[in-house]
């Protein structure tokens, strides 16, 4: 009787333990999601104030640029964003599988099945 009391102790402080270690993890996984999503905001946040900074630098040398040299900003702009533009759009295309597998798939076992029917 003495055992049988003492291993469903042992059973029930493994069962706490393990729970225990469970809880931490997850408490764990949950401090590093909110740190990820943190940092993201931040970089966000530089980001735009980056922009900010870099618009207020322009606005400031207008006075002091040729009309030819506010062509060329804004040209080569306009050559960044088509460039980004178009890697992310060539991304996305080479992700789109345009072979209908599952048609392909099909046509090759009909095609087996057809040849086992044709040979003697």
């Amino acid at each position: 009787m003495i055992t049988e009391t003492k291993d469903t102790a042992d059973q029930s402080i493994g069962a706490l333990v393990g729970g225990i270690v469970g809880d931490a993890r997850q408490l764990v996984q949950q401090h590093v999601d909110l740190l990820k999503q943190e940092i993201r905001e931040d970089i966000g946040k530089v980001k735009r104030t980056g922009f900010a900074m870099m618009m207020a630098l322009i606005m400031a040398t207008l006075p002091q640029l040729p009309w030819w040299a506010w062509s060329g900003i804004v040209g080569g702009l306009m050559l960044v964003l088509s460039a980004v533009v178009f890697a992310v759009a060539k991304s996305k295309m080479e992700a789109i599988n345009m072979i209908p597998d599952q048609s392909v798939r099909t046509i090759k076992e009909d095609m087996q099945w057809l040849k086992q029917q044709t040979t003697p």
